[in-house]
């Protein structure tokens, strides 16, 4: 079987201020497209299920970009006490940064792979891939890929176990910024450094290693669990400007990310399905930067070589949960809930209340932080969902819904001045509905 898809997909992305922002006015207007084709052709023959493609895309990237500080900005400060100007101080409302770039890039692609069984109850799951990238760096990588499987009538038991080497172009949004000399000519670290060139955003390349087991505990339940690692070189994260909406890829020297997860589901019994799961992880980043820029921090600490610091969404501790029923009639609900242990937060030991209001925070996050343990606190997060299909006929379908997330309205934190990514407030209690008409 043969299949041929071609697309094209374009966005675009405005950020608008005032003059009463802080700490600066930042403008943006820039846009993304992705066009391109991919193919495919699967066959079946001797036990073996064959599958092999390729994929071509074109990326036309368009950014514009200014800001102007509304407040004084302290001067740079090295290690070794030497005193520097911010480069920031050196815009204003008639004399705004500005940065305007265009260009565009392509990624072509090609795999193969096979699926077959060599004895009785094992599986296994060969390919391999190839990978070209080019915007602003040329790239390219051949990615090897296994998994076996193996399944234990006796006991209802299926082992499996895979290796993945995965090649990840970088974002291409605010690509163009993050690697121009006139974004550089403001970055602390650029400045503390003397730097006039700026590192290129590279690739982020992982080998991913998983094992897992899945056990039919009664005919109505089975568990599954799962051990993975991935070990990444050119670790991708972000930065956030200020506290703008506006965010730059860079990437870290290395990282590590390490978890299980164990989760329990059921069959359908009388329209009722649920699910439970438990996830433990830990993930850190290497320094030091290796690629991209920092705008508007001064992260000196991140330039030390071998520097293992908490990523962002390193976190111990998640577990979820669903209940949902399906009636005949077309009438279903779901209830639902998630437990996040928090991720790390920039904080010092010991800070007050008065403090923390003397800093320009509002004191309601306060107590939404542990200033202790340096992470932003547990939450548990419910939501509800109701729906119907109210008109079923053979080629049209009506569908209502409604959901209420959040529905104790908790104030939460995702994270708390995170070095890459800022502070973000949860959402309030949630109301959504939505109706669609399906046609087939």
């Amino acid at each position: 079987m043969a299949t041929v898809s071609f697309f094209n997909r374009s966005a675009t992305a405005r950020l608008t201020s005032n003059a009463q922002s802080t700490p600066v006015v930042a403008t943006q207007d820039r846009s993304l497209q992705n066009t391109g084709f991919l193919a495919s052709l699967a066959t079946v023959k001797h036990g073996h299920n064959i599958k092999f493609g390729g994929q071509a895309t074109f990326t036309p990237v368009n950014e514009t970009f200014s800001f102007y500080p509304t407040v004084h900005f302290d001067d740079l400060v090295d290690e070794n006490g030497n005193v520097f100007p911010n480069p920031v101080n050196n815009f204003n409302a008639t004399n705004p940064f500005a940065f305007h770039g265009e260009k565009t890039g392509r990624t072509l692609s090609a795999y193969m792979q096979d699926r077959f069984t060599v004895l009785k109850n094992l599986t296994f799951d060969l390919g391999v891939r190839y990978d070209n990238y080019h915007l602003l760096i040329s790239e390219q990588a051949l990615s090897p890929r296994v998994g076996v499987a193996y399944f234990i009538p006796r006991t209802q038991t299926t082992l499996r176990a895979s290796y993945n080497r995965l090649f990840q172009p970088p974002p291409a949004e605010n690509l163009l910024l993050a690697s121009s000399v006139e974004a550089n000519a403001i970055s602390p670290i650029a400045v503390l450094q003397g730097n006039t060139t700026v590192a290129p955003i590279l690739p982020d390349k992982e080998h991913a290693f998983e094992f897992g087991v899945q056990q039919l505990l009664t005919k109505y339940f089975r568990a599954n669990l799962t051990v993975y690692q991935k070990r990444i070189q050119n670790f991708s994260d972000k930065d956030q400007f200020f506290e703008t909406g506006v965010i730059f890829p860079i990437t870290i020297s290395s990282g590590r990310v390490t978890g299980e997860e164990l989760r329990f589901e059921s069959i359908d019994l009388h329209g009722f399905r649920m699910f439970a799961s438990y996830a433990n992880a830990r993930a850190y980043g290497v320094t030091p930067i290796n690629g991209g820029l920092f705008l508007g921090e001064d992260p000196q600490d991140l330039q030390i070589p071998g520097l293992i610091f908490a990523n962002d969404h390193d976190q111990r501790n998640e577990a979820h949960f669903q209940l949902s029923y399906n009636h005949r009639s077309g009438i279903y609900a779901s209830f639902s809930g998630r437990y996040d242990s928090g991720v790390p937060a920039e904080v010092e030991p010991g800070t007050t209340l008065a403090q923390f209001v003397a800093d320009g925070f509002d004191p309601r996050l306060y107590h939404e932080i542990d200033f202790e343990r340096g992470r932003v606190r547990p939450r548990t997060i419910l939501n509800l969902s109701v729906g119907a299909d109210l008109f079923q006929k053979e080629r049209t379908n009506l569908n209502v819904q409604f959901d209420i997330q959040n529905l104790t309205n908790e104030l939460f934190l995702y994270n708390f001045e995170s070095v890459f990514s800022g502070t973000h407030v949860g959402f309030p209690r949630l109301f959504s509905g939505r109706v669609a008409l399906r046609f087939k």
